[in-house]
């Protein structure tokens, strides 16, 4: 059963909310607005891996720069598996 944006975006939001005393919104910039450093940055990309049981490519982590940019990259990666057990 494939995951939609709303489900991942509301999961990255909670997530973040314990990394950031920031208020998170869609928008918020990950260092910026919400005042990450290198490591909650870390602790966030691997608290997502075990939320959704995905790998996220190094490749990709330096394209994600605001919240929804996360949710969007989290998308696929958590569908991809749906895609794989249905076969």
């Amino acid at each position: 059963m494939a995951i939609g944006y709303e489900k991942v975006l509301s999961q990255t939001v909670e997530i973040i909310s314990t990394l950031s005393r920031q208020p998170v919104t869609e928008d918020s910039k990950l260092i910026a607005d919400l005042e990450l450093d290198s490591i909650g940055i870390a602790e966030l990309i691997a608290e997502m891996e075990d939320r959704f049981n995905v790998v996220i490519p190094m490749e990709q982590l330096h394209e994600l720069r605001t919240v929804r940019d996360v949710a969007l990259a989290l998308v696929p990666l958590v569908n991809a598996g749906d895609d794989l057990e249905s076969a």
